[in-house]
């Protein structure tokens, strides 16, 4: 990761250097910048009315952003993080993840556990703030199938809100936040159910012939299996520029 200078009082570096934080690893610039390591840092910036720029860009590792020029507004760059169980019973583990955490580095970590729901989302490029937004989603599994709740920051009003599973509107490659909320909310963490005794999904073709002569399987090999499949269509971005997976398959309506 690269090395970022002091920050006092929030302050707004000029002409940052965006190439590390955008996957395509283009070198463009941004006009102003800060950087975002707690709720706090939201709420002083909204006291100092720094966040009614319309062109203001949240920006976690640039997975999904193409740059062609310079970024002329303000952006908040999403260091956030830290993960922790919140709770935990005989069935499920509650993990609270922060909104700046690596989306690839927490799945391994639940699967180092043994904790199931988020192998068959390995290797995703990302942060954890962005999972909601699109819902992501690979091998037959989607994020919101995980998701308990989500805490958010309003950019307009400075309140911070809590989002339910069901109040998320998730959809295919969708929510709330991609919609009605788009570019008005700044999620700070996210609140995952994660099984003890995992229930795999093995419906992917390739998973499936992957795993077809193996009676015992565990969500360490399926994130492995997963990782190998993404690496033989798509080369990491540190390897290669590029946004992952982007596309959407097409949704037909059934009729008889």
């Amino acid at each position: 990761m690269p090395h970022f200078p002091t920050f006092e009082n929030m302050l707004i570096k000029e002409d940052f250097c965006l190439k590390p934080f955008n996957t395509f690893g283009i070198e463009v610039f941004a006009r102003r910048l800060t950087i975002i390591t707690s709720q706090a840092d939201l709420a002083e910036l909204y006291e100092e009315d720094q966040l009614n720029d319309s062109s203001l860009l949240v920006l976690g590792e640039g997975s999904n952003v193409l740059f062609t020029k310079h970024y002329e507004g303000l952006v908040l760059l999403n260091q956030i993080r830290k993960f922790k169980v919140e709770k935990e019973d005989d069935n499920f583990v509650y993990l609270r993840a922060n909104s700046g955490e690596n989306w690839s580095g927490l799945v391994d970590h639940t699967v180092e556990n043994g904790w199931g729901g988020l192998e068959n989302l390995s290797l995703i490029p990302g942060t954890v703030g962005a999972a909601p937004v699109q819902n992501i989603g690979a091998y037959g599994v989607e994020f919101n199938e995980a998701m308990v709740s989500l805490e958010a920051f309003d950019l307009q009003t400075g309140e911070v809100k809590t989002f339910t599973n069901t109040d998320c509107e998730f959809g295919y490659r969708s929510s709330i936040f991609k919609t009605k909320f788009k570019g008005r909310l700044f999620i700070i963490s996210i609140l995952l159910r994660l099984l003890k005794l995992p229930l795999l999904n093995l419906e992917y073709g390739p998973l499936k012939i992957a795993f077809q002569e193996k009676d015992l399987i565990n969500v360490k090999e399926v994130s492995e299996a997963v990782k190998s499949i993404r690496r033989s269509k798509l080369p990491e971005p540190h390897l290669l520029g590029n946004a992952g997976s982007f596309f959407k398959n097409p949704v037909v309506p059934f009729s008889k």
